[in-house]
């Protein structure tokens, strides 16, 4: 049986003695996910007492998720504190195949936002996991042996409050006003932003907003941002204030301006290769030259994410067009070789 159709049995047999029925709520999640490292704390007791603590609720608000958790078969008592459910392998035992490709593809995901770990994204979509099938609370290496996975990325800090004020603004529209340390300057600029949406590109959150004193949308960072006051302002979200909409086909991350270029790429060795295989942009195509060589061309508004492309493939890509790109990746190439004679 799998846990959505024990929790309906459950519920069911309540509901005949006239009993609540049994709620998957965040401190249901929590509990479970605090008793499954329980073994590496020893020296906690995990009783109702230490949960009342922790969660800042009344002792009886701890004992009614206690007994929801022990009529669903998760929790048990033992020496005076609670311990997950022993003697069953909730993976074989527990979910079909369907099920199980079902979980593995969450897992997946989840793997995709490793770089992510320790921020409210990330916490918000292991408690998604957890509220979908909880028992998989009992098992970490059941998440951890997906195999849909990405290998280690870089990982990021984000700053927690910022990241709380600004999802509170998008829920209500509201205007907000901040301090913002642009790049590569030192001086602070105050600001009035119409938050639109929250950007993940790489391991860093970028705010996209309008700017009030620009009159124009922008990406932020939104570490960079200081002293945000969410207003009693509010704003009208434009139809199209979505950031993919912005870039005009173009498919390489956090960056998009308002002019277009068709840009022309020539692309050697195994880069030949490994360049086709991806979508840089919608209107992309290929000319091969010989076994060796591409010409790649595609439109597009990410002028400065271009360039980070070509430069990332070294020697194996070559800027043809348009001139004004060639001559900057140039200006690039050169500034490079004459550091080494710095």
């Amino acid at each position: 049986m799998n846990f959505s159709k024990q929790l309906e049995e459950v519920n069911k047999n309540r509901r005949s003695i006239g009993k609540p029925e049994v709620k998957m709520t965040n401190r249901h999640i929590e509990m479970l996910q605090i008793l499954r490292d329980a073994p590496e704390h020893p020296a906690v007791k995990y009783n109702s007492k230490y949960f009342q603590n922790l969660f800042k609720v009344a002792n009886i608000t701890i004992l009614r998720i206690a007994q929801d958790l022990r009529d669903l078969n998760l929790i048990e008592t033992k020496h005076q504190q609670y311990v997950l459910k022993e003697g069953f392998d909730e993976w074989d035992e527990l979910f079909d195949k369907d099920a199980k490709n079902q979980i593995v593809l969450i897992a997946g995901i989840k793997g995709l936002l490793q770089q992510y770990k320790g921020t409210p994204l990330f916490d918000n979509i292991e408690k998604l996991f957890y509220l979908f099938e909880p028992k998989i609370a009992k098992s970490s290496g059941l998440i951890s042996s997906a195999r849909i996975a990405v290998p280690p990325q870089m990982e990021f800090n984000i700053n927690l409050s910022n990241w709380e004020k600004i999802l509170k603004a998008m829920e209500q529209n509201r205007k907000i006003k901040t301090r913002y340390t642009a790049p590569y300057k030192n001086s602070e600029i105050q600001r009035t932003l119409w938050p639109y949406q929250v950007l993940l590109d790489n391991g860093t959150v970028y705010l996209f907003a309008h700017s009030e004193y620009n009159d124009v949308d922008l990406l932020y960072d939104l570490n960079k941002l200081d002293g945000i006051t969410i207003t009693n302002e509010e704003f009208e979200l434009p139809v199209d204030f979505d950031f993919t909409k912005r870039c005009k086909g173009g498919r390489l991350g956090a960056f998009s301006s308002n002019k277009v270029v068709k840009y022309e790429i020539e692309v050697t060795g195994y880069a030949s290769y490994w360049i086709k295989d991806h979508k840089w942009a919608d209107d992309q195509t290929f000319e091969d030259i010989d076994d060796e060589d591409v010409i790649i061309r595609f439109s597009s508004c990410q002028f400065a994410k271009v360039m980070e492309l070509v430069l990332s493939l070294g020697s194996s890509a070559k800027p043809l067009a348009p001139k004004s790109f060639v001559d900057k990746w140039k200006e690039e190439v050169t500034a490079m070789f004459e550091s080494l004679s710095e």
